[in-house]
């Protein structure tokens, strides 16, 4: 069985504890049995290319992704196969940020790292803020790039599709939907299940290095891409993590 975690969040995210780099990660997720992984940080993506290379180092597959704040401050994960995919979104997304500086005090730092844990960089952009493009047109533009749009911890009281909006559209063109970990074991959820028609599935949504991996889903292979992954979410009955 493949263990698989698609919400971890850097140091890049203002969140997240600094000491969150891209090695430390992956070998976090490797301990924890994690083989395949996503880097999800808050409208941001400059943490991707030394985490991809730690990913190689540790015998791990990485998707590239970014956590959208979208213009409801909904919550929504973008992943995509390719990096030059992510970076072109990445590129939409920078357009569509609000220029404003984040205030580390209040927020937390953005901190970007080299390959070999090295701070390169501090980002000063406030990251977290929601951009100027609704929800539905996010997806459209996800879908654009060829990646997949899933609504983070649905449930959740905050920063959620049904927190935001007060329902998930069955309409949305989401890809899957994300639980949340806790609501996830509380309620006993069974991956497997769907959520107005979306397959469901469980993450980290880590922010601590301990959480890595800690709440993952288990395939009975790895997926070559993320066209494969939902498939096998839609037929094979799996177990969490």
């Amino acid at each position: 069985m493949v263990k698989i975690d698609l919400h971890i969040h850097s140091a890049l995210s203002a969140c997240a504890e600094n000491i969150m780099s891209p090695g430390r990660i992956m070998a976090h997720a490797r301990k924890a049995g994690v083989q395949m992984l996503a880097i999800t940080d808050h409208n941001a993506s400059a943490n991707l290319y030394a985490a991809r290379h730690c990913a190689q180092h540790h015998g791990l597959k990485l998707i590239p992704g970014i956590e959208v704040c979208t213009r409801e401050e909904v919550h929504l994960l973008a992943l995509f196969d390719s990096f030059a995919d992510v970076d072109e979104f990445q590129q939409f997304i920078d357009k569509q940020l609000p220029e404003l500086e984040n205030l580390p005090d209040i927020y937390g730092y953005q901190v970007i790292y080299d390959k070999h844990d090295k701070i390169i960089d501090i980002d000063h952009r406030l990251r977290q803020a929601g951009i100027h493009i609704s929800l539905e047109d996010t997806i459209t533009k996800i879908h654009e790039y060829h990646g997949i749009a899933i609504p983070a911890h649905v449930m959740r009281p905050k920063f959620s599709v049904t927190s935001q909006l007060g329902f998930i559209d069955p309409e949305s063109g989401f890809d899957l939907v994300e639980i949340a970990a806790p609501r996830w074991r509380r309620e006993a959820h069974h991956l497997g299940e769907k959520i107005c028609g979306f397959t469901a599935i469980p993450n980290s949504d880590a922010h601590f290095l301990d959480d890595v991996g800690r709440t993952a889903f288990e395939l009975p292979r790895l997926p070559e891409n993320l066209v494969e992954l939902i498939e096998l979410l839609a037929s094979e009955k799996s177990t969490l993590g």
